[in-house]
């Protein structure tokens, strides 16, 4: 056979196994079916063939140790859930005369032809530049990351974590990733004392954070690789725990941890060049942080999760806990506002276009979240990971603001400006295919749908423009909000009036009640609304009025 013929595993398939039980929880939950297992294999032995192909066809001196095809992640681990995707590295030798952007051209046409293949996107301001496509049979789809790496070897050997640590030492950061990140996964298996409890474990913990909103490395929370290694220094304090007794464990540790001392599986090592908030190191070296995207509301979020997961969980004796409730998704409703970002490209552009337009924004996402954390105090940021698609070629992230106290004027209007900067620095990557808007809108209450958004952003700027397709008639949403104001004050007055005692004076139960139905509005104050106690509006008030609107 051409090149690679299998992947070097340290586990056996998860599909040639019986699947674990963890408490109550479903291993349908925990990890992918055997049907979408076989669709996973049977994209790696494609892809492996055309990998063969493409070199070869360019190249006749193209052999097998001039390449390698590495898997990395969830697969070499053996916990692959039900969104699982797929990541590889191709490393090339410095003996195969393609270099590496002719090696990637030569993939990505031959992905192009590739039947089931679709949205293939090229990344090149990643970290690892990357391929990433889907491949498709029968209806189960798997999303397949493709990093490129090219090494100053005569040849390659058939596994990463055969390579020479000194000889990594002198390669390019990206070079280094892409090779670490291979190297990481099979380390860890080799550290951990019992692989199957380990695997188990880290299934439950990746579930957890991905229902609780922990799980994006992009957002500045946690990816798989640092989930695993928090696992995996669970694991090997703890080397006889059964699977419950370590995610109990899991959840004990790092619930109290102390976030300025690195976390390292084994042994100490040199902390001076981790003198950061956060740092889950790598095992192998070159010694990497994979927290170095995480961000100081993350770590908080990150760290109420863990205490209360351990609140729900302690104290029950193993066997007996319902992991049901801990498990339970986030619940969105505890901000009191939201930022909403919607990503939309028009919809002559195809998918793959506008996958790599929405995976741009979100990648800059946290770049808001820093800046909110530099510039504004009281105020609290929850980036939701989860987007949703409202229509075609539009998606939609959610990140939650949580002032404390209530979020006032002056701290809307900042926090207006923080975005407002932030829409303008992505009008540097648009084009009139794409753009990005933002609005303000509220967690706990409903919005009538006849109610229009207001765009935080200038309207005349292309890259905040409202979507102009819309079938339906739409209502200025200030005068729907005057109205609905109207109606309500008159109905808090006609209440009032039967009851002139309430809180001691006929004026304090109608000024409380005026206030209460403000406060159901977030306070915006219109020209026309009567305002407590019968008193017009100022120019004072009026003026604060129009300096920020956010509605939805």
């Amino acid at each position: 056979s051409v090149g690679p013929s299998c992947f070097t595993l340290l586990v056996a398939s998860m599909c040639s196994e019986e699947r674990p039980v963890f408490g109550d929880l479903s291993d349908k939950l925990l990890f992918e079916s055997a049907e979408r297992a076989a669709v996973r294999e049977q994209g790696l032995n494609v892809l492996r063939e055309l990998v063969a192909e493409s070199l070869q066809g360019s190249s006749d001196h193209a052999d097998e140790g001039q390449w390698q095809l590495w898997a990395l992640g969830s697969y070499v681990v053996g916990t692959c859930s039900p969104t699982s995707d797929q990541d590889l590295v191709l490393a090339t030798c410095s003996s195969l005369p393609m270099d590496l952007e002719e090696v990637k051209d030569a993939v990505a046409k031959g992905l192009l032809e590739l039947p089931g293949v679709h949205d293939l996107v090229r990344v090149e301001t990643a970290l690892v530049p990357l391929l990433t496509f889907v491949y498709e049979i029968d209806g189960v789809s798997i999303p397949f990351d493709l990093g490129f790496a090219r090494l100053p070897f005569k040849t390659l050997p058939s596994a990463a974590q055969d390579i020479k640590e000194h000889l990594l030492l002198s390669l390019d950061p990206r070079t280094v990733a892409s090779i670490n990140g291979v190297r990481v996964a099979h380390e860890l298996l080799k550290l951990v004392p019992d692989i199957k409890t380990f695997r188990i474990a880290l299934a439950v913990v990746k579930y957890w954070a991905k229902q609780r909103g922990l799980y994006s490395n992009k957002l500045g929370f946690l990816g798989g690789v640092s989930w695993s290694i928090l696992v995996a220094k669970a694991a090997v304090l703890y080397p006889k725990d059964s699977p419950e007794e370590l995610v109990l464990h899991f959840f004990k540790m790092f619930a109290t941890w102390s976030w300025n001392v690195p976390v390292r599986v084994v042994g100490l090592g040199d902390t001076s060049d981790w003198n950061v908030g956060c740092a889950i190191v790598t095992p192998t070296r070159p010694y990497f942080n994979t927290a170095r995207n995480m961000t100081a509301t993350a770590l908080e979020a990150i760290t109420a999760e863990l205490k209360r997961a351990l609140v729900l969980a302690e104290g029950v004796p193993v066997g007996k806990i319902h992991w049901g409730p801990v498990m339970a998704p986030f619940d969105v409703t505890c901000c009191r506002e939201y930022i909403r970002v919607e990503a939309a490209s028009s919809l002559l552009c195809d998918h793959a276009w506008h996958s790599a337009w929405a995976g741009y924004v979100e990648a800059q996402l946290r770049s808001l979240t820093l800046g909110v954390e530099a510039n504004m105090t009281g105020v609290s940021l929850r980036p939701m990971p989860n987007v949703e698609d409202d229509e075609p070629n539009v998606t939609v992230f959610i990140i939650g603001v949580m002032p404390r106290p209530r979020m006032r004027e002056q701290c809307r209007m900042r926090l207006g400006q923080i975005v407002d900067q932030f829409a303008r620095s992505l009008s540097m990557a648009a084009t009139p295919d794409c753009s990005v808007s933002f609005s303000l809108v509220g967690a706990r209450e409903v919005w009538p749908e006849r109610l229009s958004r207001a765009p935080l952003t200038d309207r005349t700027n292309k890259l905040s423009e409202p979507a102009t397709t819309s079938k339906e008639p739409v209502i200025d949403g200030r005068e729907a909000l005057k109205a609905a104001l109207k109606e309500a004050v008159a109905d808090r007055l006609r209440e009032s009036e039967s009851e002139q005692t309430l809180c001691g004076t006929p004026g304090s139960g109608r000024k409380r009640w005026l206030d209460e139905d403000q406060a159901k509005f977030r306070g915006q104050r219109r020209r026309d609304v009567p305002l407590p106690g019968g008193r017009t509006p100022t120019p004072e008030t009026d003026e604060e009025s129009r300096e920020l609107v956010f509605t939805s």
